[in-house]
């Protein structure tokens, strides 16, 4: 059985667990959530996944909200949630004509609402410095205690610690209190039940190569090569990498492409441009390098290759 039948399964068959993902950026920890997604929807027609990103969140009722809302909508037509107060709510919101707290909508829901769901929050490290992780924590364990339901948080921990050494140092207090590091520490014990480390992206950067780019093997190979070497384990620069092999490899290489093409020095060189073109690609997005420089650096890659 693999990582994502695993998790999926592990999900199904438990309640009232907190299922904790850690990996550095790039590195695939929604890419693996998201095929986890997929499973329990394929094969567990009882469950659903409500999927929130912190991205930018300043405080917890936007996310209640969000629950709220996302949970009321997939169970529109066949739950029995909506009592006519919140079915009144929804209606009168919809049309905007009024503001409603989210907590009321949350109270009125109860643990049977959140039956087989399972709730999970992504970049938990990139929520707005108004929100604290305390409060994160402690609505996850809300939704555990509360709302018996399994939730699923999706951050990397480095990141969290580098928050806290940014803090200010002229406010100890609120230092103690904002302390990512020191709060995750804290309270893991209690909020979450098991937590997977993702350090290597391997067969999912392969899986990718293979299925993104229609090549032999041996060029997938060098493409492989060179993500091993110069992208840090970052699925998202791989992408990136792999929307300008495809352009690169239409314009130039399957223009000179021959059917025998076992010369190593025609492998090396090969992989000489790809190295050529990855290191451009990753400076302009590291340095913000602009639009027209970016075209301009790859006409001059595309030059020299036909050469």
């Amino acid at each position: 059985m693999n990582k994502i039948d695993k998790i999926a399964n592990f999900l199904n068959s438990k309640s009232k667990k907190c299922l904790a993902i850690n990996g550095s950026w790039g590195i695939g920890k929604t890419y693996l959530w998201k095929q986890v997604e997929k499973e329990i929807t394929l094969n567990f027609d009882n469950k659903k996944v409500i999927y929130v990103d912190l991205f930018g969140k300043e405080n917890y009722k936007q996310i209640l909200e969000e629950i709220v809302f996302k949970l009321y909508g997939t169970y529109n037509n066949t739950s029995k949630i909506a009592t006519n107060t919140i079915t009144n709510f929804v209606e009168k919101l919809s049309c905007g004509f009024i503001n409603i707290n989210p907590d009321s909508i949350f109270s009125f829901l109860k643990k049977e609402d959140f039956k087989n769901i399972i709730v999970c929050f992504d970049n938990v490290e990139r929520r707005s410095d108004k929100l604290s992780l305390k409060e994160i924590l402690g609505l996850v364990n809300l939704l555990k205690e509360d709302k018996e339901c399994n939730v699923v948080m999706i951050f990397h921990i480095d990141e969290l610690e580098e928050q806290n050494n940014n803090l200010t140092a002229n406010n100890k207090e609120e230092a103690k209190q904002g302390n990512s590091e020191n709060w995750y520490q804290t309270y893991k014990e209690k909020v979450i039940d098991y937590e997977i480390n993702i350090d290597d992206n391997s067969e999912v950067a392969k899986n990718i190569i293979s299925n993104k780019i229609e090549c032999d093997k041996e060029i997938q190979n060098i493409i492989f090569e060179c993500y091993q070497n110069s992208c840090n384990n970052n699925l998202r620069l791989l992408l990136r990498f792999i929307e300008h092999i495809i352009y690169f490899n239409k314009e130039c290489f399957m223009k000179i492409k021959k059917e025998d093409y076992s010369n190593e020095i025609f492998f090396g060189g090969l992989k000489m441009y790809y190295d050529i073109l990855l290191n451009h690609i990753k400076k302009y997005y590291s340095y913000n390098t602009n639009e027209n420089q970016s075209r301009t650096i790859l006409k001059n890659i595309l030059k020299i290759f036909v050469i």
